[in-house]
């Protein structure tokens, strides 16, 4: 029995089970490079979306209390004890948001050595700045004492004179 001899039915039913398989065989390797993608995607959100995310998050919080900090100076300069004392408030406030971001980013570094490598780095450089920085910014604030604020700063009693005229 030849090629020749079978009929049209078989032939058609064969090309027709040919081309099935074949479709299955690409779909299956389809499907596998999607999850592989999202796999890699996954990983990618992790550390783009989640842990980058909270680090720029934190890093506004840390802005937004240096501005505010600004403020609550300028405010103590010219009498306002009570508003500075408020302003002080929120500087307080936008720092434990950025305690609170940097600590989300810690917690999301996942079990990849590299990246919880590069957290810990990310926490040290935080915390020697909170310490050494936000930490006594903070105590001056509290205490309403603009000389020792400006001298963290480093900007003089003179200097400051020249800037604000």
């Amino acid at each position: 029995m030849g090629l020749k001899n079978i009929s049209i039915r078989t032939g058609l039913l064969t090309l027709l089970l040919l081309t099935t398989l074949l479709l299955l065989i690409v779909s299956s390797m389809g499907v596998v490079a999607i999850k592989k993608d999202r796999e890699t995607l996954t990983a990618q959100n992790q550390i783009q979306g989640i842990e980058l995310g909270n680090l720029m998050s934190g890093y506004n919080q840390t802005l937004s209390a240096r501005a505010s900090a600004t403020l609550a100076v300028r405010k103590i300069e010219i009498g306002l004890l009570d508003d500075g004392a408020k302003e002080t408030g929120v500087v307080e406030k936008h720092l434990r948001q950025s305690q609170e971001d940097i600590e989300r980013v810690i917690k999301s570094a996942n079990a990849d050595p590299k990246q919880q490598a590069l957290a810990q780095d990310v926490l040290k450089t935080y915390q020697a700045y909170f310490q050494q920085g936000m930490t006594p910014m903070l105590s001056a604030l509290q205490k309403q004492y603009t000389d020792e604020y400006l001298s963290l700063i480093h900007i003089s009693e003179p200097t400051r004179l020249a800037l604000s005229s």
